[in-house]
């Protein structure tokens, strides 16, 4: 083999070489991109569709429980009357719902004493940073609306404030007691009244039940306290 031969050949040798290292790395770029792009829509499915987030929503208050359930309210108040020490503007309802895909609750709603009995759902996006649900309902709730609940698309309102609620209830008695732990020797000063809205941290097996309160209109302010279990609507508001 002349030099010229010899020459040609390791050029020949090189340029194989160089072609075999680009398909290799676009091999690689290829199983990386589809490893990337799987993650990604793994992330967004679990995003989506993770457990429901318990918490404020704007004027609802939500809690997601064991057994895929969850309950809430709505509380609208506006135009407080110094005169009546009450608010002019009142719509209030009770919701319970449960599971029913990978998005869905299907709920019924309502309030005690009000004959009215609604249905609907809630959808819901789990989607960081900002959680969101949107409430459908049959029928109009009674009382003062600023928003339409039977629009198609839904009332939508994002999470405000998250909390380990487990439970939304109201109470029952005329006249519930309250105390520091889950101890009658413990009773506090003041009682709840009928149908005031409680959320609940925790609960025993005794009957007992640790709950968060909030007075009318005012998130900001709250106490925690225990009360009887016995003094509270049945979490389904289809047996009150």
């Amino acid at each position: 083999m002349n030099f010229f031969s010899f020459l040609f050949f390791c050029i020949l040798i090189c340029s194989c070489g160089n072609q075999l290292k680009e398909q290799d790395n676009t091999s690689n770029q290829t199983v990386t991109s589809g490893l990337v792009a799987k993650s990604m829509k793994d992330t967004v499915s679990q995003n989506i569709f993770g457990d429901l987030v318990s918490g404020s929503y704007g004027d609802i208050s939500l809690a997601f429980g064991k057994d895929n359930v969850l309950t809430g309210v709505y509380e609208y108040y506006d135009n407080w009357d110094e005169n009546s020490k009450e608010y002019a503007n009142i719509n209030v309802f009770y919701f319970y719902g449960e599971k029913s895909g990978d998005s869905v609750f299907v709920i019924h709603a309502g309030w005690p004493g009000n004959d009215q009995s609604l249905s609907g759902k809630l959808v819901y996006g789990n989607v960081a940073p900002n959680p969101y649900i949107k409430v459908i309902l049959n029928d109009q709730p009674n009382g003062y609306n600023d928003v339409d609940f039977t629009d198609s698309a839904g009332v939508k309102t994002s999470l405000t404030k998250s909390k380990k609620w487990i439970e939304v209830r109201l109470v029952k008695s005329v006249k519930a007691r309250v105390y520091n732990s889950a101890d009658s020797s413990t009773i506090r000063k003041g009682y709840l009244v009928k149908n005031d809205v409680l959320k609940l941290i925790s609960k025993q097996d005794d009957g007992w039940d640790q709950v968060e309160y909030n007075p009318k209109g005012n998130d900001n302010k709250s106490s925690i306290f225990w009360i009887k279990e016995d003094d509270l609507y049945n979490v389904d508001s289809s047996k009150w």
